[in-house]
């Protein structure tokens, strides 16, 4: 009598085996938990993870905020630096009549000054908090991809039956210490089994 399928089951990550719920020759159906590796340290890295992908989604939406809010402070800083650009030439124009004292006009030419200082400043932190946007939402996809894996990593905890068969050789006891592709139990089919002769 033989099996045309056969599953030689290895642990996908290193752990320590927890819990053996199956011996050698002992029936499983499909499904069934043949051997559990210690869960505690996937599961702490499944919380961290989540800590990880909460905290970059509030900074987006932190990022968000404050990148709506410097718009509309750069919106204001143009209208004041063409105001004060238009006061600026009003006493340049004075000015040349004789109407504004030098004094008078190196003020007005500082006021301009700092107008136009703070609404270049205000550009570049709205082009700057763009890229810096960008860089957060790059972050937030690699926290989510690595969440993913982790509560993919907690799954694989579990070794459980591909299909219905016998076990005919387990390779760890509780309390073994696993590596990652190290043979974990073998598992024959008996869902087809052949007679030959």
């Amino acid at each position: 009598v033989g099996s045309t399928r056969h599953a030689h089951l290895t642990a996908a990550l290193s752990a320590e085996v927890k819990h053996v719920a199956v011996r050698d020759g002992l029936r499983v159906k499909q499904g069934q938990l043949l051997v559990q590796l210690d869960e505690q340290n996937f599961e702490n890295i499944i919380i961290q993870r989540q800590a990880q992908v909460q905290h970059l989604a509030s900074k987006v939406q932190i990022q968000k905020l404050i990148n709506k809010t410097d718009r509309a402070v750069l919106t204001h800083e143009k209208s004041i630096l063409r105001l004060q650009k238009k006061d600026f030439d009003r006493f340049e124009k004075l000015r040349g009549d004789d109407h504004v004292s030098e004094r008078d006009l190196d003020r007005m030419s500082r006021i301009h000054a700092q107008a136009a200082i703070a609404y270049a400043k205000r550009s570049l932190a709205v082009e700057s908090a763009k890229h810096y946007l960008n860089i957060l939402r790059a972050q937030l996809s690699d926290a989510k991809a690595a969440l993913s894996q982790a509560q993919s990593d907690l799954v694989d905890t579990k070794v459980k039956a591909p299909f219905n068969g016998i076990v005919t050789q387990l390779m760890v006891v509780q309390g073994d210490r696993v590596q990652i592709g190290q043979p974990i139990i073998n598992v024959l089919a008996t869902d087809r089994l052949e007679i030959r002769a």
